[in-house]
């Protein structure tokens, strides 16, 4: 996939665009990781901020979102992590995670 690129997300009641996180995967031999804050100030610097991608939202119809991502996004692998995802102490059990991968 080139960018810009654009995905629709279909989210559930209660939930919006901006729940959602667009992480970088950093790739191990046989996983994929990515860091989220674990809590506290003193963490927070070295937390989701470096593997946290920016996006822009917008509401095109109920529940439904596009999001754009910019052109400066590099190759690599990346997920839209679900609510939920974020904010538990043990990250992988709970919520969903979107993966998707940018070539050159």
């Amino acid at each position: 996939m080139n960018t810009p690129l654009e995905f629709l997300i279909k989210t559930p009641d209660g939930v919006e665009a901006t729940d959602f996180q667009l992480v970088r995967l950093h790739v191990k031999s046989d996983a994929r990781e990515f860091r989220t804050v674990t809590g506290g100030v003193f963490h927070s610097s070295g937390g989701s901020s470096r593997d946290a991608i920016p996006f822009q939202q917008s509401r095109i119809a109920k529940r439904t979102y596009k999001i754009t991502l910019p052109d400066t996004v590099p190759p690599g692998e990346f997920a839209f992590l679900a609510p939920g995802l974020t904010g538990s102490s043990a990250s992988g059990s709970t919520g969903k995670a979107y993966t998707f991968h940018l070539v050159e």
